[in-house]
Formats: C-alpha cells, structure tokens, sequence
C-alpha cells in the first residue's frame, strides 16, 4: 500500500511540518490499526522524505521486492503497490541492465523516463503508483486501467494528502472530515453513478483507467485529473476472428496465459472455488499447467446443489487441499466483528456486500501461508457472459435466423422470445429500497439519475457496450473491497478474467460464437475448456444453486448477521426511518421476510451506521 503528502504552496515553509503528521499516522496503522499486516514476518515499510514531500510504501503480501525506487541521479522516486504484467514491455533496456533483483517501482520509474506523463498508458497489470520529481516540482497518480486497487486523495486537507487507503487520510490529526449525503444516497440506492466520490466530501478516489497530476506553477500547485485509458479503446479496437477453430485454441492460449501471470508466487496458492464454470476453469488451469504446485481452494456449500460440483472437481483434482464451510451460520455470526474491523483499518463501509462474507476463507489462507488468490469474478461480466445478452444482441443485429436456431424450446416458443427480444420497450430499474425517507432530496436526486442511467443502458444496441457500462456501474467496487478485504489479511487477489488479452479475444469473437445452440451460454469458454472439467459443470447451463442445507429460508440466515436494534446514527436519521428499520429487524413481517430488497437495504444501512460511528 502507498501514501503520500504533497504541499499546495511550495514559498509556505510551514507545511512541511505535515510530513511528520502522515509519516506518523502510518507508523499508527502499522503497529495497531493493521495487526494482521504487523504480524507478518517480513513485513516491510519504506519511506522517502525530504524537505518538501513525504511517500511511503507498505509492503503487505511478500509476494514482491520492495517497491520504492529512488534515482539518485535525476532525484526522482516512486513509490507502487502493484502487480505488474508487462514489466519487460515498459522497460525492456532496464530490465536487461539491472537484472532479476528490480523492483515495480523501478520499472514503473524506468517508464516514466522514457515516456514522461504519457507512462500510465504504457503499464499493465494491477497497480497504484506515484512519482515525485522535484525539478519540475510534479506528483503524478495513477491507478490501472480496470480499477483493481484503488487510490484516495484530499485536496481540500492542509496539503495533498493520497493513500491506497482512506483511513490513512481520515485519520489524520488536521484532516477536516465532512459527510457526502450524495454519496450515502448513492450507496443506499445502490447506484454508483459517481466513480470518483467516497462517504467523505473531502476524500476523493481516482476513479480506473484515470491519472492525477499536481505540477506546480507559479509556487501554486494545481491538480489535474484525466483519463488515460477506456474500456471502450479495448471493446472497440478489436477486429472480429472468423475461424471458429481458431478463435476457441486462442481463447485457450489466452486464458491459460491470464492464469499463469497471475499464479507466480514463492509460497502455496489459493482459489476461491464456488463449483461454477468460471472459478472451476481456474483452477483446472492451474492443475493442468503446475500439477505440482501446492493449492488450496476455499469452497462454500451452504445450498443443496454446491457439494456435487466440488466433489467431482475433488475427485478430477485429489491433490489440491479443499476447505469447505458447509454452514451459513459460520460466517453470520462472525459479520459484525469483521465488518467493525474492515471499517476501522480502510475507512469507508464494505461497498460491496461479497467482501466481508469471505473474511473467513482469508483466515484460512492466511493460517496456510497462502499470499496469492485467484477468483474467477469477471466470467460472467465478460469473457464467458450470460446468454441473455448474447441472445440480445443477435436480436439488435437482426441475425433472426442464428437466434432461432440457438434458442431452447418449440418453435412457438422461440419465435415469442425472438419477438420479445426485438421488439422490447425501454425500461427502468426494478430495484427500489426499502426503510427509506424517498423524499429526501439526495434520494430523489439518486432515482432520478437511476432511472436515466437505466433507460440509456435498455437503449443501448450495441453488446459489448452494454458490458462496459454495466461494468462501469458499480462493479469496480467489487475488485476495491475485495483486494482492501484480502489486503488485512497478507492476502493478494487476482482475477485472471480481467486479463486484457484475454477480454481482446473475447471482443473479437462474433456473437453467434458466444451462445450455443439450445440457449447454451458462455459457448466460447465452454468449448475452450472442454476435456478439464468434469460435466456436471462443463454441461450445467444456469445458476441454480437449491436450497439451504440447514433447512432455514434465506431470511433467517441473513438475520444471524444483524443485530436486533441499530442506533440510527444521526446523519442517517433524515434518510432512515429508523422506526420501521427496527420493527423489522426485530419482528418482520411475512411480506418483509419475503422481499430480499428489505435486508439488502437493512444491511447496507447497518454497515453505513457502522461507518458513521466510527469516524462522525
């Protein structure tokens, strides 16, 4: 993790005094805030001062070399947290004078030599960096292309303040924190319209693929904020393959590839292994490439219908160490601790309701020395989507007869789908919370842009598009709590279908390649990784998980994680109605208990409470 201070006035001699006050406030989060990073052995910290600017650089996983680089020559020194996939590419020259022993940060500097502001665009992987020069008095932010670490900073603070994590600059003495109504509208809604905007107004977050650049003129120094790189330069860009045969063995290559960058680590690996398609095929990948490796997949099977594809995966796969958590109470109970810990080491509530729920896998992990974790989030958001928008999009190019012949069904019953498909009218969200003040002027301000954010996307012709802006909308969130989630634990996540050759391949493949016939989805991925699964997960084709295994409705289970009264903090009180809240958190009603949108919206409130206390 990086943090950092900059000075607004470079002739105001007196804040150089809030370099000690930062340098200070990450000592604090090293020694008690984070135990679970004090307590790794190698853990290290590393920090640049001089007179003006103060960077510091926190190793967390010991997967990679220290990541601060200082060129003595030029004065100029970065700081990383990063993953890097294409460190020969940026600095082919430094990587030969300098050898195996080179850090990020200096291939991340290396690149900035050659290509000055124009480095971000150059770098792929995973990171957050930044670069101070001094002789043209310069910091420059940048945060990679999809978002899989995130960046904080505050202009409105004493002096430039950044860190990976906004605890780092909430917590610091001087630090004026003020409240985004906005923002908790925003989040209670569910709506993540704003990339840039977090629950304090006076912390800000680099939104993906953007760099920031403070450059001082005239002794002032003026913050710039652009974008570097688009997911629609890659949606765009791609010409589409013809050979199927082809297309299928360069989809493999590629996948392959994608597992491979991310699994190198001196120490036992991990998967998050939910039996599906997507997590299923990482690990089949791995075992096919690296039989010997030590791995470690961290399963739940709280439903009726996930045992089965675990086993098969256990009995195709023996060697690989399997952790199954077979009781949803196991992670309920345990909720409001890990929450109360997420918020007090990152400061901000769990922006994604998956993070927390896998704070019990990480301890595994962690127990089993298990530093590197792959998931296999981004299936479904891209390279082996559902068939509904595949189906969608045959529909728009008016490909009828591709359609007709890949549908399931009778003919009558095809055709209908066909007609519904092509003929479908605008339409809204559906998803509306509940307990709410909705003439609370934010929340009216957050359905308002709701609604037309969901009119432009049902609008949208175009397929790959529609993927970047579902993915644009909130789904970013998801890689930053995960990776803050795994980060407390000395745990490091990877996403292997988030690989941008990989996504290339799939946006060059034509639709009708994407659906098979009979409605069979993600039909490039399946027939890429036909011969490594076993077929009760190669030939599942929906997300049926059952029933829960313990025999109580989803309802209960989900109550286990809430207690039965929450003090509605006082910033919450003109959007909550508390009342209500609480009558349903302590006797719902059979209607409350049956609408999932009632404990999604309790939960949310709950962690946004959780926050508030702890930081207003």
């Amino acid at each position: 993790m990086i943090a950092g201070a900059f000075p607004h006035d470079f002739s105001n001699e007196e804040e150089s005094t809030r370099l000690v006050e930062v340098d200070d406030l990450l000592d604090q989060l090293c020694a008690t805030d984070f135990p679970a990073l004090s307590e790794l052995p190698h853990d290290t910290r590393q920090v640049y001062r001089d007179n003006r600017v103060a960077l510091i650089q926190q190793s967390v996983t010991n997967t990679l070399p220290q990541s601060l680089a200082h060129c003595t020559e030029t004065g100029q020194v970065c700081v990383c947290w990063s993953y890097l996939e294409n460190p020969a590419e940026i600095s082919g020259h430094f990587l030969t004078e300098s050898g195996s022993n080179t850090n990020d940060a200096s291939f991340v500097l290396a690149s900035y030599q050659r290509w000055s502001e124009d480095c971000p665009k150059r770098i792929k992987g995973a990171f957050v960096f930044a670069i101070y020069d001094p002789k043209r008095q310069m910091l420059l932010l940048a945060r990679d292309r999809l978002g899989l670490k995130p960046l904080y900073y505050s202009v409105d603070s004493p002096c430039f303040l950044f860190a990976s994590n906004a605890a780092a600059i909430a917590r610091l003495d001087g630090v004026n924190n003020q409240l985004s109504s906005d923002w908790i509208a925003q989040h209670l809604f569910k709506h993540y319209s704003d990339s840039s905007s977090t629950g304090f107004a006076n912390i800000k977050k680099l939104p993906a693929g953007h760099m920031l650049i403070l450059k001082s003129e005239n002794d002032v120094v003026r913050p710039r904020v652009k974008a570097y790189w688009r997911l629609e330069e890659l949606s765009n860009s791609s010409v589409q393959a013809t050979e199927a045969s082809d297309l299928v063995e360069e989809y493999r290559r590629s996948f392959d590839r994608a597992v491979a960058k991310r699994s190198l680590s001196n120490y036992p690996l991990g998967v998050e292994l939910s039996g599906g398609l997507d997590s299923s095929s990482i690990m089949a990948s791995l075992m096919e490439q690296s039989p010997s490796n030590k791995m470690h997949c961290f399963s739940r099977a709280f439903f009726s219908l996930e045992p089965e594809p675990i086993a098969a995966l256990n009995q195709c796969y023996p060697d690989a160490q399997y952790h199954l958590w077979g009781d949803p109470e196991s992670t309920g109970l345990a909720y409001q601790a890990d929450l109360a810990r997420y918020v007090e080491l990152f400061g901000l509530p769990d922006e994604h309701s998956l993070a927390i729920g896998c704070a019990n896998f990480l301890r595994v992990a962690k127990q089993n020395n298990v530093k590197t974790l792959l998931s296999g989030y981004g299936g479904d958001e891209f390279s082996s989507s559902l068939a509904h928008d595949t189906a969608l999009q045959l529909a728009d190019q008016g490909d009828f007869m591709a359609l007709f012949t890949r549908l399931s069904g009778n003919p009558i019953r095809r055709l209908k789908t066909i007609y519904n498909l092509a003929f479908r009218q605008p339409s809204v969200s559906s998803y509306m919370p509940k307990m709410l003040k909705l003439d609370h002027p934010a929340l009216v301000a957050v359905q308002q842009r709701q609604q037309e954010y969901s009119l432009s996307r049902s609008n949208t012709k175009d397929h790959n598009t529609r993927m970047v802006q579902r993915w644009r909308h909130g789904n970013v969130l998801r890689l930053e709590s995960h990776t803050l989630a795994a980060t407390a634990f000395g745990v490091s996540f990877h996403w292997p279908f988030l690989d941008e050759d990989l996504l290339a391949c799939y946006f060059r493949s034509p639709v009708t390649e994407r659906l098979g016939i009979g409605n069979k989805t993600r039909w490039l991925h399946r027939r890429a990784l036909a011969g490594r699964l076993p077929k009760a997960i190669l030939d599942k084709n929906n997300k049926d998980v059952g029933v829960l295994r313990n025999g109580q409705n989803p309802h209960e289970t989900f109550m286990q994680r809430l207690p039965g009264k929450i003090d509605v903090h006082s910033a919450l009180q003109s959007m909550v109605d508390a009342e209500e809240l609480n009558q349903f958190l302590s006797s719902p009603t059979n209607e409350q208990k049956q609408q999932p949108a009632y404990r999604l919206t309790a939960k949310t409130i709950y962690s946004i409470n959780v926050w508030l206390h702890s930081f207003f």
